[in-house]
């Protein structure tokens, strides 16, 4: 069962997105430059179709350590400190990257093929896209466990957070706004 997340609300009432989007927040620490044909490879390797706004932020700054770099949660739930976007592996990167973790961790404790990692937290939990419908997961690493079935486990780990990358884009905001 996937656990639905709202964003928190804004004092004033207005939703949770702040009207962000991927050009408007800046990223440091990126990987190498791509262009089309790396990311055109990409989708053929994971036999996928990114989004045109990830295809956008990716040719842009491929991955780092974004600026605004908390997803609100709700009243119920703290916020979500992305630590940094994966790149998209070339030649040129020898640290983590979107391939080598999702092939490291595809069919796991649950994990679901269409789940592609593009960042991850501190404890090195995953932020993923869905490519089968565009939406937004945040994945925990560590709650797989021998006593229960794949099923049960994916229930655990899964977390919806919104139904696209842009609109994930949007929503993130300073740690100040996160907990003001």
């Amino acid at each position: 069962m996937i656990r639905r997340i709202p964003l928190r609300k804004r004092p004033n009432g207005a939703s949770g997105f702040t009207g962000q989007t991927a050009m408007q927040n800046d990223f440091s620490k990126c990987g190498p430059t791509i262009e089309n044909v790396d990311i055109e490879q990409f989708e053929r390797e994971l036999g996928i179709s990114l989004p045109a706004s990830m295809k956008a932020l990716y040719i842009k700054y491929n991955g780092g350590m974004p600026a605004l770099d908390w997803f609100p949660m709700t009243d119920e739930g703290e916020p979500i400190w992305i630590h940094e976007f994966l790149p998209i592996a070339t030649s040129m990167i020898s640290h983590p990257t979107i391939q080598s973790i999702y092939f490291e961790i595809v069919g796991k404790a649950g994990y679901p093929r269409s789940f592609i990692p593009f960042a991850v937290d501190p404890g090195t939990n995953l932020f993923c896209l869905d490519s089968a419908d565009g939406s937004i997961h945040y994945w925990l690493t560590d709650v797989s466990s021998d006593d229960r079935s794949v099923a049960e486990d994916h229930g655990k780990a899964d977390r919806f957070l919104t139904e696209s990358f842009e609109r994930f884009l949007e929503a993130l905001v300073s740690e100040d706004d996160a907990f003001g």
